[in-house]
């Protein structure tokens, strides 16, 4: 058996391409975990479509996994007329609140004669109403290395460090989560450094403004723009520094943020959408208060909720791996 999963370079604000960050890390962590069961498992970048034939004839793989949508329905069709034996699957990282947001997603899902991957469970269950064949459940694997110590919020301190990275997207719920650490800053009598990252998608743009003016008219707290991170490594390491990190989004999967942060022993918040993650870091609903309420929570708890929580993602690892193996050996699959 042998896996050989592409992913496609992505433009960069000059032009350029530049490698897909996020995607690359959550397949290499697959990859890692595949060959560490014993399986051949290979991770390529390509430039665009017309490279998938050369990487296949190349590696020879029993199953090919394009990660994300970017392969038309025609040219995957030509390439599974060119390589008959080889299992070739799509796999989606999106929930259908974010998949609306690309204008060709159900169009092309619903004429890919493949199979169709999707790393939640209730992306299964919606797409299969317009999948030509059910799709499979193909989960992330957080596989990063030894979790670090854990850590808890220095009581003693003048400063607290709170997280929200990713890309600014109107969906993530970043000026809300902003709001929220301003008000929690406040009840603890702490400055808070308010941690983001300034890559914008899909109207990011007017977030990132309105966060930057929120700042603006609150001197006595900081903003913290970080660019778009070269390696995972030093994304762990700026995750490593927080106090407390905070996915409060109205749409996710597994989220690689939070797996960072509660690898790295740094306590979250977050919003139902992260499944895997356990129930006392949850908001029940998006207010401010609530928010608040949750990462007081989490303050108090110290290193208890966070030993449950990286229990929590490495159940999610075990039962992932089991949905890997299933689908991989499963006949007629392709």
């Amino acid at each position: 058996m042998r896996i050989l999963f592409i992913i496609k370079q992505q433009l960069g604000y000059n032009g350029a391409l530049v490698p897909s960050k996020g995607l690359f890390n959550s397949a290499l962590f697959v990859v890692n975990a595949l060959r560490r069961i014993g399986l051949t498992a290979e991770l390529v970048e390509v430039v665009d479509a017309n490279d998938i034939d050369r990487e296949v004839t190349r590696f020879r793989p029993t199953h090919c996994i394009i990660e994300a949508l970017w392969v038309t329905p025609a040219k995957l069709a030509l390439l599974r007329r060119l390589h008959p034996t080889v299992t070739f699957v799509v796999r989606i990282h999106s929930n259908v609140p974010f998949l609306a947001t690309e204008g060709m997603a159900i169009d092309w899902l619903s004429h890919y004669d493949a199979t169709v991957g999707c790393n939640s469970l209730r992306a299964v269950d919606a797409l299969k109403r317009v999948t030509l064949r059910p799709p499979s459940y193909l989960p992330n694997i957080y596989e990063p290395g030894v979790p670090a110590h854990f850590k808890t919020i220095d009581r003693a301190g003048q400063n607290i460090f709170i997280g929200c990275l990713g890309a600014i997207r109107p969906l993530k719920n970043q000026l809300q989560q902003a709001l929220a650490s301003i008000a929690y800053a406040n009840e603890i009598q702490r400055r808070l450094y308010y941690h983001i990252n300034t890559r914008v998608e899909q109207g990011g743009e007017q977030v990132l403004r309105n966060i930057r003016a929120v700042f603006a008219t609150r001197p006595e707290h900081r903003l913290v723009e970080h660019g778009w991170v070269g390696t995972h490594k030093q994304v762990r390491e700026i995750v490593a520094s927080f106090d407390m990190s905070l996915q409060v989004s109205f749409t996710e999967t597994f989220n690689l943020v939070t797996a960072d942060a509660v690898w790295s022993g740094v306590p979250i918040v977050v919003s139902p959408e992260i499944e895997w993650a356990p129930g006392h870091t949850k908001i029940r609903s998006n207010t401010i208060p609530e928010i608040v309420e949750v990462m007081h929570h989490q303050a108090r708890q110290g290193q208890h909720a966070v030993k449950r929580n990286l229990e929590a993602l490495e159940r999610h690892n075990n039962l992932a791996i089991n949905a890997w193996k299933e689908f991989l050996t499963r006949k007629g699959n392709s």
